[in-house]
């Protein structure tokens, strides 16, 4: 799913998967003892917001 966003896929539905909703299941299913899980969830926060700015800014930019 997180790849599938970041892609931008059309095979992705977008109401099925918005940015809160892949990061509550990344921090659900976590184990704190496993760097490369607490990495990936670093990695879908850091994602989630680079998507939002870089969204809002395209929207004022053709304003």
């Amino acid at each position: 799913m997180f790849g599938m966003k970041l892609r931008q896929s059309k095979y992705l539905p977008a109401k099925t998967a918005d940015w809160d909703k892949i990061e509550s299941i990344a921090i659900n299913s976590y184990n704190p003892n496993n760097y490369l899980q607490k990495e990936f969830v670093s990695l879908v926060d850091s994602a989630k917001k680079l998507y939002v700015k870089s969204k809002k800014k395209k929207k004022d930019d053709d304003e």
